[in-house]
Formats: C-alpha cells, sequence, structure tokens
C-alpha cells in the first residue's frame, strides 16, 4: 500500500560524535515501541515505502556506533523511519530537528523502555 503522504523521519548522517551516554525519554520510549511493532515494514524506493521489500544492506551510523539491517517502518499513519532511528534519538539527539520530535510526540502514543541490545550495535 503506497502513502505518498508519509514524511520520512530520522534519515540522518550525522555531523557529530554521539553523546557519551544515549537519552532516554518519552521519545526513544516511544520509538522503541513503535520500531517493536511497526504498522508495516519495508523500504523506501525512489521515494515511496514499499510494504514487505527488503534489503541484503545495512544502515551504518557515521559513527560508527550502530550498524542495523537495512529496513524502513511505517511507524504510524504518517510517519515512516528506518532501523536506525533509535540510536539517532539516542545518541544523537541534537542533531534532530525540532519538527522531526514534535511529530514523533504528536504521531505516537505506547511507550516501551528500551534494552540495551535495542540502543548498541546489531
Amino acid at each position: 500500500m503506497e502513502n505518498p503522504i508519509a514524511i520520512q523521519i530520522l534519515y540522518l548522517q550525522p555531523k557529530l560524535p554521539p553523546s557519551e551516554r544515549p537519552t532516554i525519554d518519552s521519545l526513544t520510549r516511544k520509538l522503541t515501541a513503535a520500531l517493536k511493532n511497526p504498522k508495516e515494514q519495508g523500504s523506501i524506493v525512489n521515494g515511496t515505502f514499499v510494504p514487505n521489500l527488503y534489503s541484503l544492506g545495512c544502515y551504518k551510523c557515521t559513527c560508527g556506533k550502530a550498524i542495523y539491517a537495512s529496513q524502513d517502518f511505517r511507524i504510524s499513519d504518517g510517519l515512516i523511519t528506518n532501523s536506525v532511528a533509535l540510536h539517532y534519538a539516542a545518541y544523537h539527539r541534537c542533531e534532530i530537528s525540532k519538527e522531526e520530535i514534535f511529530s514523533i510526540e504528536l504521531a505516537l502514543e505506547n511507550e516501551e523502555e528500551p534494552s540495551y541490545s535495542d540502543l548498541e550495535l546489531q
């Protein structure tokens, strides 16, 4: 199912080193819950989310701290993100726009405490 209105969020290329400790708050808890129970999984192809399409590649954060399966997620009716989103929210918070933070806070309700393995190399 295509959704041309969906917004792609947290597709970052961090320029700063990661924080020494992860930021664990409502935003990281909401992303944890959403990524563990996404509405759909798939891949972005030419700017469009394609459900059930998977890549053999991986997403690697520029800081080198996180490597995740190359997978995208529809986490709400209007938001699509990738498997590194939780890492970005926890370790690169200062590089996330206020608009993206607001979109996540507004769109997601459920929260779940992230585990160590949720935040580290996958």
